[in-house]
């Protein structure tokens, strides 16, 4: 679409492109889900949008590689509190045997979006470019953005609060939806934020073990696979069969999210918490590994990157047997208290 060429985006300078997004992504996870224990969350997921689609609007605008890299930093402060936000409401509102699948729909929207946002793109490039003097992918920028404001303005209209504050919920109503989170034997209560509450955050196994255990076993066989076939040199067939079977990693941290709100639900903040740091591990170590791992040097083979995605499958297999042998033994639970009051927002 050009934005190379304008923008004088080399590889390097790519690369930093993507990396200020995530620096200022990972900077605002936790205080931005600490913040939705404080203020509704009708109020900071839509306005999360809102000041996506505003920034994504003004992109355009940009005259330098310099300028992209502060308004991708300043996306990643804004976009931080959103999902981890959003698995967090979910919690709140749906029991465990519900929350899963609800997890996983918003989750599929993500790979979702980006298929139907490269017909979009598509259709932009070659129709748009050069319309009012401006190149396609700026158009795009500006078309998305204004959707994205969109999206967000309707929100602050249909989105939910918790059960106990939503404004439109009738005294009955409200009533039933309290209670069918402490009627799975939790009593929800928010206590006080302390050094205490992030060494409580654990992740909680349960029956879930198989699950994340039997896929991340999978995807690591497979990267085992690849690699030794020919030390990397696949064929598409092997690399296409691949790409399907290294996808169940995409699930993962949507099924750990679901764990602790499961298992987090006797303590809003310590939930809050929890979801945030899990979410902000789960973007910082694979970027990281990535980056020694996955050298575009190393093309088309990428040989030592799928033996490194092997022993990571590997060891969060092992990860995963010792966290699930602590929960059995009762080990680091969080206790719920005596209170039954649901206190957030009262």
């Amino acid at each position: 679409m050009g934005m190379d060429k304008d923008l004088n985006l080399d590889s390097s300078v790519y690369n930093w492109t993507v990396t200020m997004f995530f620096i200022g992504y990972l900077i605002l996870q936790i205080p931005g889900n600490i913040l939705i224990t404080k203020v509704p969350p009708r109020w900071v997921l839509p306005t999360c949008a809102v000041l996506w689609g505003t920034i994504v609007s003004v992109m355009p605008a940009v005259k330098d590689h310099q300028a992209l890299w502060g308004l991708r930093f300043v996306l990643g402060l804004v976009q931080a509190p959103y999902y981890p936000g959003v698995v967090f409401l979910f919690g709140s509102w749906y029991k465990k045997n519900e929350l899963a699948k609800r997890s996983m729909l918003v989750a599929a929207g993500v790979p979702l979006s980006g298929a139907v946002n490269g017909l979009i793109s598509g259709a932009i490039s070659k129709t748009m470019d050069g319309t009012a003097g401006l190149s396609s992918w700026r158009w795009l920028f500006i078309i998305e953005g204004v959707l994205g404001v969109l999206v967000g303005v309707f929100g602050y209209i249909l989105l939910p609060n918790f059960p106990n504050n939503t404004p439109w919920l009738t005294p009955e109503e409200r009533q039933i939806a309290i209670a069918r989170v402490q009627n799975q034997g939790l009593h929800v209560v928010s206590n006080t934020y302390s050094w205490k509450t992030y060494v409580h955050i654990i992740d909680k196994l349960g029956d879930r073990a198989c699950h994340i255990g039997v896929a991340q076993f999978a995807a690591a066989i497979w990267y085992m696979i690849l690699g030794a076939v020919n030390k990397g040199d696949n064929s598409s067939v092997l690399v296409f069969i691949g790409v399907y079977i290294a996808s169940l990693n995409l699930a993962m941290i949507t099924l750990c999210l679901t764990w602790l709100n499961e298992f987090y639900k006797v303590d809003h903040n310590t939930r809050a918490i929890a979801i945030a740091f899990i979410n902000t591990m789960s973007v910082v170590i694979p970027n990281f590994i990535n980056l020694k791992a996955w050298l575009v040097t190393d093309s088309p083979n990428f040989w030592a990157g799928k033996l490194t995605s092997m022993g990571c499958g590997f060891a969060s297999v092992l990860a995963t047997i010792a966290i699930w042998a602590l929960l059995r033994n009762n080990i680091m639970l969080p206790e719920a208290t005596d209170e039954s009051d649901v206190d957030l927002h009262a």
